[in-house]
């Protein structure tokens, strides 16, 4: 009973292994090569993705303009996306005129206006377009791929 045993034991073993070794295998060649040396001539090379840049911007406080719910204030944060760290750098020099611009659009918000999701989304197409209005090159605004809520309290 013993050798039984030890001779399921090994075959077992065996087909594990040869299991795996035919895994690598068939990986090998059907994986594409890290070094991009695709075996299919005059393929063209895929472009190279960025990873995106984003720059948080210090949070938003603001009196709401009041409305049927009465006195209310937002807490709002806000990041941005740029394609790359260069793109950003725009947005970090005009800093000052565009958290005005930014504060100038919220406080005339009311929270009726900020409680449904398209008031949300037409409030980040503002707030974006806040942020590109200093941009004196076009392509530096398109760079500005775009704005996302990171806090949002309304009281």
């Amino acid at each position: 009973m013993h050798s039984n045993m030890s001779k399921k034991f090994w075959f077992a073993t065996a087909l594990i292994l040869v299991l795996v070794a035919a895994g690598a295998v068939i990986a090998l060649l059907t994986l594409p090569s890290e070094a991009g040396n695709d075996s299919k001539p005059g393929k063209a090379a895929a472009p190279e993705v960025r990873a995106p840049v984003f720059l948080p911007l210090d949070p938003f406080v603001v009196n709401l303009h009041e409305d049927e719910y009465g006195a209310q204030f937002l807490r709002l944060g806000v990041v941005l996306e740029g394609a790359d760290e260069q793109a950003l750098e725009p947005v970090k020099q005009h800093m000052p005129r565009i958290r005005n611009d930014i504060l100038l659009l919220l406080s005339a918000k009311s929270g009726k206006e900020l409680a449904t999701v398209e008031g949300k989304q037409k409030l980040i197409e503002e707030i974006l377009a806040a942020v590109r209005a200093p941009m004196t090159k076009p392509a530096a605004a398109k760079d500005i791929k775009g704005a996302y809520f990171s806090e949002f309290i309304i009281q």
